[in-house]
C-alpha cells in the first residue's frame, strides 16, 4: 500500500512540474495543461468559480497550446467537426436577422475588446441621399459614396439597362 501512495505521489509531482507551455494553478502553484481539470478534481471548484475566484474571463478557455493542437487534430481525424457544423446550422443566425450582435457582453469581454481596441465609437457612416432608377423612375435611398454607381433600385433593372445598352451600341453598328 505505502510503495502505490508513493508511486501516485511521484506522478502527481512529475505532473504538476513546470514545462513551456502548462499553464500555473492560481491556488496551489502546479503547473498543467488543462488546470481546469486539476481545480475540479483537487481543489472541489467549478471552473466558473475558479475563474471568478481569479479575476479570469468566464468566457475563454484555460488550455496549454499543446493540449489545444492534440484536440483540435482529433475533432478532425474523427470527424467531429463536420457534425458540429452540419448540427449547428439550425442556430446560425440568418441574413437581416435582428438579434444578431445584440446580446450583453461580460464584463471581462469588454475588457479585453476595449484593450483590442475593438469597442468604442463606430467610423462614421456617408450620408444618404435618394435617387431615382434610371429604368422604372423608383426612387431608392443610397450612401452618397454609391453615387453614380448604382442609379438602379435593383439588379434587375440594372440588368436591362445594360441590355438595352448593348442592343443599342450594336443597332448604331449595324447602321454605320
Amino acid at each position: 500500500m505505502k510503495n502505490m501512495t508513493q508511486n501516485n505521489l511521484k506522478s502527481k509531482a512529475r505532473a504538476s512540474r513546470f514545462e513551456p507551455g502548462k499553464i500555473q494553478c492560481l491556488e496551489c502553484g502546479g503547473w498543467y495543461h488543462v488546470p481546469l481539470r486539476h481545480v475540479r478534481q483537487t481543489h472541489r471548484m467549478t471552473g466558473l468559480e475558479y475563474k471568478i475566484k481569479h479575476g479570469l474571463d468566464k468566457k475563454r478557455g484555460l488550455m496549454s497550446d499543446i493540449t489545444r493542437k492534440v484536440m483540435h487534430d482529433h475533432a478532425f481525424k474523427t470527424g467531429t467537426i463536420e457534425k458540429l457544423k452540419k448540427a449547428g446550422k439550425k442556430h446560425w443566425f440568418k441574413k437581416g436577422d435582428k438579434q444578431i450582435g445584440r446580446y450583453k457582453r461580460s464584463a471581462q469581454t469588454m475588457k479585453r475588446l476595449t484593450l483590442l481596441g475593438m469597442t468604442g465609437p463606430r467610423p462614421s457612416r456617408k450620408p444618404r441621399v435618394e435617387i431615382t432608377c434610371a429604368t422604372c423612375g423608383e426612387k431608392k435611398s443610397i450612401r452618397a459614396c454609391e453615387v453614380g454607381k448604382n442609379n438602379y433600385c435593383n439588379r434587375s433593372c440594372s440588368t436591362v439597362a445594360r441590355n438595352k445598352a448593348q442592343r443599342l451600341s450594336t443597332t448604331e453598328l449595324l447602321l454605320k
